[in-house]
């Protein structure tokens, strides 16, 4: 993690840059033109495409949950309770 940035501005990012091999993946990921599918059906092809289509729309912005609403106890406490003991013959 040497190379993050220090000296940004406001509204940029503070990650560094990917590799252009993962940059370009990351950019085509939805791209159903690179999409293989065995036995040439579209199927899958058309529900990925459905998909990108949705998340670029903003369908899947408020499903981020709080993740002090899973985790049990207060901030601090261990996530695991011991809740009883048994002894066994």
């Amino acid at each position: 993690m040497t190379d993050l940035k220090d000296n940004i501005r406001e509204g940029e990012i503070m990650a560094p840059r990917l590799p252009p091999q993962l940059q370009n993946a990351a950019d085509n990921f939805f791209n159903t033109k690179l999409i293989r599918t065995p036995g040439g059906s579209d199927r899958r092809k058309k529900q990925i495409d459905l998909l990108g289509r949705r998340a670029m729309a903003g369908a899947f912005r408020d499903m981020a949950l709080n993740p002090a609403s899973v985790v049990p106890g207060k901030r601090g406490e261990a996530g695991l309770r011991k809740i009883g003991e048994e002894k066994l013959k």
